[in-house]
């Protein structure tokens, strides 16, 4: 008589397996997020990215706080 070796899905438990997933770049500049908290950073100081936050406060869109907030990277 053979004997059978126990498989997976033999009514066995199995034990969970742990998936580690370590970034290895962290992306700072991004269209939703084009402030970076890093100073010195060009882009504080980027006409075109600095070009829409004036409108956006006069649009309602940032009061003056958050704009400057958002500019200088500390907006979440």
């Amino acid at each position: 008589m053979q004997k059978q070796h126990a498989t997976p899905g033999m009514g066995l438990p199995q034990e969970p397996t742990l998936s580690i997933i370590i970034p290895v770049d962290i992306l700072l500049h991004t269209s939703d997020t084009p402030f970076c908290p890093v100073d010195p950073c060009d882009c504080h100081e980027d006409p075109e990215l600095l070009t829409p936050v004036p409108q956006a406060m006069y649009d309602g869109l940032l009061t003056p706080g958050e704009a400057t907030r958002l500019v200088t990277g500390r907006m979440l």
